[in-house]
């Protein structure tokens, strides 16, 4: 955030444009009651298969599954793991325990994700932090702006990927960091 303050006050933007944390969310006294109860909801829908919530929790599983840290494993591991066209029965015990583990962090990640947003519009925190704001999204959705820090034939956003640039055609490219070694 604070270098999002700094290009606003370069570009003398900082008047016009305010920037609010969702992390002061989280000292509201019904914060953790109420992203607890969501937490639950959400494990509980998971668990019974809700075709409405399976289809968001999917869309968003590859590349939270991605990101969870992985860096305490052996590199030429994970490039198995990471392999989609490596199915789980073809992979040998030790990898298929870390895909595993990858998998169940990657779960309670996009879980608490879930609930975090969930809490966020259940205390109308953002109507009442910055009232009838426009608010931004790098993902496209209903009553938000889209911005797209990057190109878009690029798929990846760049906090989850390495950027890579083709001097050859003056072009750049995202990929995750696992498909390029």
């Amino acid at each position: 955030m604070y270098e999002l303050k700094k290009w606003l006050k370069f570009l003398r933007w900082n008047s016009i444009i305010k920037l609010k944390s969702l992390s002061l969310m989280e000292k509201l006294p019904d914060f953790e009651k109420i992203f607890n109860k969501k937490l639950r909801e959400n494990k509980k829908l998971l668990k019974e298969n809700d075709p409405e919530f399976l289809k968001k929790f999917n869309e968003a599983f590859i590349p939270i599954f991605r990101i969870v840290n992985s860096l305490s494993f052996d590199e030429k591991i994970l490039m198995d793991v990471y392999n989609d066209q490596i199915k789980d029965e073809d992979l040998p015990k030790k990898p298929l325990k870390i895909r595993n583990l990858l998998k169940k962090k990657a779960t309670l990640a996009l879980l608490n994700y879930f609930a975090y947003l969930q809490t966020r519009d259940e205390l109308n925190f953002i109507e009442k932090t910055a009232p009838h704001a426009l608010l931004l999204t790098v993902s496209p959705k209903y009553y938000r702006l889209p911005i797209y820090p990057v190109s878009k034939e690029i798929e990846i956003l760049p906090y989850h990927g390495v950027p890579i640039y083709f001097q050859k055609n003056n072009k750049w490219q995202i990929d995750y960091l696992i498909n390029l070694n």
